[in-house]
């Protein structure tokens, strides 16, 4: 029998050994839902889970865009978290307090009845409320333990640990030309639903996935090894489904890695990730870890929802002052510029002085590059949500309330960009 041609191999799933081979010896690419895990994963899972990411050494690589998408998100996640801690206490609180009155009523009755003394009726009411405090008592320490709050998007323990692990593992972003000829694929392969990233189309950046799949193919393919992308998100843009079960990756998504790249292309969720770290790794991965993984929700897409004209007021000025504060910004990266340049002319200026001086102007180019493009986006929700709000309360918003959550970090990743994953 004649051997398969190359073209037919390349749309066949990954076998054992394709996968061993990537997570062995292939760039291991995260997708931005497996570095925002690590908020919600407790303490000694999100260890475990650093502690396997280790294991690659520089074979660990993130996409720009993975880097950007983390950055805009990671508030809207502590948030989250930190909501969720309240919620719970606040319903527990409120239920011990329903139980405490209306216990206390059933036990004076009762008193008076059947004759308690004042100590015997205090002491049934404690028995039950005792337990519900001791409750309350454990989630505190639960929320201390897990050492995620609202603070945390300020001293953010995780993001200091990511820093540490990803130093110089971040890609560069696209070049402009890059970037745009990108986007006009992605919308195309949304338009026409070609994977990858068409199951993204009602996200706010409905391109992120298409620009991560980009940046990934052109490192595997400078680096000729076998690519491995991991992610949480089981997407049917991305993987292959038969029989309601899962196989693998998309075949057009191998067939493209072959082709551009040069090499195999295997995806993994994160728990098959785990597992392999720990066969083949040595990582230590425990049970418990992997059922954290399991029973975390599965990532989604926010549909866009209804504000009040006060919120959205709010959200209106908030966007405004990051707009002023980025005036301010580009002109001074402008003035910077200026300076710079005059520098680099100046007769005086050794050669040495040149190189630092042009590398000092790239730094600057980067950054002003930066706060125009954020200030691009500032515009565009600020003045979705002005119009929201002139078609009166409770309009529908277009942008997503994730969208819109950013604005509250956003502003604080830019001017922490040079400490951060994508500093320069």
């Amino acid at each position: 029998m004649a051997a398969l041609s190359d073209p037919f191999r390349h749309w066949l799933p990954p076998t054992e050994r394709d996968k061993v081979a990537a997570v062995t010896n292939g760039l291991v690419v995260l997708d931005t839902n497996v570095l925002l895990d690590a908020y919600r994963f407790a303490p000694r899972a999100r260890n475990e889970l650093f502690e396997a990411l280790e294991k690659l050494g520089d074979r660990l690589w993130i996409p720009h865009q993975v880097a950007l998408e983390f950055h805009k998100n990671r508030a809207a996640v502590i948030a989250e978290h930190d909501a969720t801690y309240r919620e719970t206490l606040t319903a527990i609180s409120d239920f011990r307090n329903q139980v405490r009155e209306q216990l206390g009523s059933k036990i004076r009755e009762l008193a008076k009845r059947v004759a308690l003394s004042d100590d015997e009726a205090s002491q049934l009411q404690s028995l039950v409320v005792h337990g519900l405090d001791q409750a309350i008592s454990e989630l505190g320490h639960l929320k201390d333990r897990h050492g995620i709050s609202d603070e945390a998007i300020y001293l953010d323990p995780v993001l200091e640990r990511f820093q540490r692990l990803l130093l110089d593992k971040v890609g560069a972003a696209l070049s402009e030309e890059d970037e745009s000829s990108a986007r006009k694929e992605a919308q195309r392969r949304i338009d026409q639903k070609v994977p990858p990233g068409y199951a993204d189309r009602r996200k706010a950046d409905p391109c992120g996935d298409y620009l991560v799949w980009v940046q990934a193919l052109r490192e595997a393919g400078d680096r000729k090894v076998p690519l491995l992308i991991v992610t949480r998100d089981v997407k049917d843009d991305w993987f292959w489904r038969s029989a309601g079960k899962t196989i693998g990756a998309r075949s057009e998504l191998v067939e493209e890695c072959q082709k551009v790249a040069g090499v195999p292309f295997v995806l993994m969720t994160t728990h098959t990730f785990l597992n392999y770290a720990t066969t083949h790794l040595s990582a230590r991965v425990s049970d418990d870890t992997l059922r954290q993984v399991d029973s975390l929700p599965p990532p989604h897409n926010k549909e866009p929802g209804r504000l009040t004209g006060k919120k959205l007021h709010e959200l209106v000025n908030m966007a405004v002052t990051l707009i002023d504060s980025l005036d301010r910004d580009i002109l001074r990266f402008e003035s910077r510029l200026d300076e710079l340049h005059g520098l680099l002319f100046d007769e005086e200026t050794d050669s040495d002085a040149i190189t630092r001086v042009q590398k000092m102007i790239d730094r600057e180019k980067s950054k002003l590059s930066r706060a125009k493009k954020l200030r691009l986006d500032y515009l565009f929700v600020a003045d979705e949500l002005q119009r929201s709000g002139d078609r009166g309360t409770g309009a529908r918003v277009k942008v997503s309330r994730a969208e819109i959550s950013r604005l509250v970090d956003e502003y604080d990743f830019y001017v922490r960009a040079e400490q951060s994953l994508i500093g320069e």
